[in-house]
């Protein structure tokens, strides 16, 4: 009997703390709703503007000529979508297309726009290859060579990787540090088959034919062929 007491005495004790807080309450539940309600709008917008990107990009790439899609449209849809992920592409691959159109300059601030708008995207070491390689065209080889570097290091399982070993290796070697360029080539030729690995063996050929010392084994052997170079299967 006591025990009902007191839980009857807890159960008024909270009904009056319903009734003294009540507008608080309410006030409470009100906010919450309109949040979930504007919650859900901004996903539904986000959601309506995923998709107007994705038939914009298409569209724009639909209509390419014999030429191909050109940076100004690609960019265009960069800038009406930005925050997208069509128009995250839109602006990686306008960056590209300037890149081919002779525009480097501004092929990488494109692409270190991208870096900066979509800081953790799964196209980051595209972009950053992307820079790199501008880096590389205009001349400026102590910028390059590091931002090569960062994408073999930060990046090893992406398939950039594979061009950035290559440039890097490039550099190295017209900076005279051939020793890391010929473990890079080495690296890449494993895989003959490929067009940067078939690159590697004729660029180690080269190496070793004109500094013997640098040969792995007996410096006396000849220069390697593929073969050589790649274990056989």
């Amino acid at each position: 009997m006591e025990s009902h007491i007191a839980h009857s005495g807890q159960w008024y004790s909270v009904l009056g703390w319903l009734e003294k807080n009540r507008k608080q309450i309410i006030a409470a539940v009100v906010v919450l709703t309109i949040i979930g309600i504007v919650t859900g709008f901004v996903l539904w917008r986000k959601e309506q503007n995923e998709i107007a990107a994705g038939e914009a990009l298409s569209a724009v790439m639909a209509a390419a000529g014999p030429a191909g899609v050109t940076s100004d449209a690609l960019l265009k849809v960069a800038r009406e979508y930005s925050g997208t992920d069509a128009g995250a592409r839109a602006l990686l691959d306008g960056a590209a297309q300037l890149f081919i159109e002779g525009k480097v300059a501004e092929a990488q601030e494109a692409f270190q726009r991208f870096l900066s708008e979509y800081e953790g995207s799964p196209l980051t070491p595209q972009a950053k290859l992307g820079t790199a390689t501008c880096l590389d065209a205009l001349g400026k080889s102590a910028e390059a060579t590091a931002a090569f570097k960062e994408v073999v290091d930060r990046f090893p399982g992406e398939h950039t990787v594979t061009q950035a070993k290559f440039s890097l290796a490039r550099l190295y070697e017209q900076q005279g540090k051939l020793e890391m360029a010929r473990d890079l080539y080495m690296d890449l030729a494993r895989d003959s088959r490929t067009l940067y690995g078939s690159e590697a063996i004729g660029r180690l050929t080269e190496i070793f034919q004109k500094n013997p010392g640098l040969r792995p084994g007996n410096p006396a052997e000849p220069a390697p062929t593929a073969s050589a170079v790649v274990p056989v299967q």
